[in-house]
């Protein structure tokens, strides 16, 4: 038998040898961790400068929609000498982009929602004859309904529907399930008291996506091709607090990026958006961007990291969903649907852009015939003042 003071020096050793061992794997989680943030910012920052001009498109078409409530009215365009802040010549703008759009919508929402807030239908086989697959179909057709009037179904798509139209995008995300906050009472230790609390409930929903926010991939024209996607939520320090909360987010790492300011590189993103109109120029101040990501994961990186997959996957990479605020990952999973390689979001052109996967509005379309229209209105009055003076002969 071997000495005591050996077996415990060997213990000693061995204990050593697991600490460096989990201390190694520690450092190759965060410094895996790290690099899928900075990969994820990067495509992040390539995409938003790639697309500057189709959003100099949006900011047109939203204008054109405006019209006078835009902070960049036509009376600023035409009078080079009165600045952005000060109040335009009194000269009417005739706004007929506002009302043709405003017709284009209500027709899309008519035509998808003209019965009420159920646009489809669910129903056993015509030559189906068994009474309980037909009441297994007519079950299956109240579950999807009851899910998608709790998740606004109706409200997200004439939503969407609206961006088609204006910013020629509309896009829907779905089904996803990563649960939503929400408060509720629970009774206090004395039992007489309810205190407010934060839970997590889990639903299938629909969403609707502002295309301004929403950055897929864009090598591709067409968006059933797209292989990865971003998607960023603007939030300020309350809103990001309460993930820590959040069964599916690291609360240890949103503690501590809220210790940090947020990194205004990334507000400045939307420093267009948030001047649209004079209403709120402090629209996107002192907030965090999470960046939303969803695409394919590298088996090397999921070992690291220390995800075990549930299925063998065809190709060396997996489908996944990382959050990303500040160089730090607060969330990361496999896709909702097991071998589903594909985004979750589904987009609806209005005029087709042949070289993007976003479309262009109608008020681009209709950019000639609204500076038709305002020409002549001003040439009538302008006429009309010069005619009403006085006339010498």
């Amino acid at each position: 038998m071997l000495p005591e003071d050996m077996t415990s020096n060997e213990d000693e050793i061995d204990l050593e040898e697991q600490a460096r061992v989990e201390a190694k794997l520690a450092a190759d989680r965060d410094s895996a961790l790290k690099d899928l943030a900075q990969r994820i910012e990067s495509k992040f920052q390539e995409r938003r400068a790639n697309r500057q001009i189709k959003e100099q498109e949006w900011l047109e078409c939203t204008r054109l929609f405006l019209g006078n409530l835009s902070s960049d009215v036509n009376g600023n365009r035409e009078n080079p000498f009165i600045a952005n802040n000060k109040t335009p010549t009194d000269r009417p703008m005739p706004n007929i982009v506002s009302a043709k759009c405003d017709i284009a919508i209500s027709q899309c929402q008519a035509m998808q929602f003209s019965t009420g807030e159920k646009n489809w239908d669910l129903w056993a086989a015509p030559n189906e004859t068994n009474p309980q697959n037909i009441q297994a179909a007519e079950l299956m057709s109240l579950e999807i309904e009851t899910q998608l009037d709790h998740c606004k179904y109706g409200f997200n798509a004439r939503q969407a529907i609206t961006d088609r139209v204006i910013l020629g995008t509309g896009i829907l995300k779905g089904p996803v399930n990563t649960g939503t906050l929400c408060r509720q009472y629970a009774p206090a230790e004395d039992g007489i008291t309810w205190l407010p609390t934060v839970k997590v409930r889990y639903y299938p929903e629909i969403l609707r996506v502002n295309p301004w926010f929403f950055y897929p991939d864009d090598s591709v024209a067409e968006f059933k091709k797209c292989q990865d996607s971003i998607e960023v939520h603007p939030m300020s320090a309350v809103e990001l607090a309460q993930y820590k909360q959040h069964e599916g987010f690291d609360a240890a790492v949103i503690a501590e990026i809220l210790k940090e300011k947020p990194a205004e590189y990334e507000i400045k993103a939307f420093s267009e958006y948030s001047k649209l109109t004079n209403s709120n120029p402090y629209l996107f101040k002192n907030k965090y961007c999470l960046l939303e990501y969803h695409g394919p994961i590298t088996v090397d990186e999921m070992q690291t990291i220390g995800i075990e997959p549930t299925y063998d996957s065809p190709t060396e990479e997996y489908y996944g969903e990382i959050w990303v605020c500040q160089g730090k990952v607060v969330r990361i999973q496999l896709e909702n649907i097991e071998g589903s390689f594909e985004i979750p979001y589904a987009a609806s052109i209005w005029k087709s852009d042949p070289c993007s996967v976003f479309g262009f509005g109608m008020p681009l379309t209709m950019r000639d015939a609204q500076r038709v229209a305002t020409a002549t209105w001003h040439m009538i009055l302008d006429n009309s003042s010069l005619s009403s003076g006085p006339q010498a002969a």
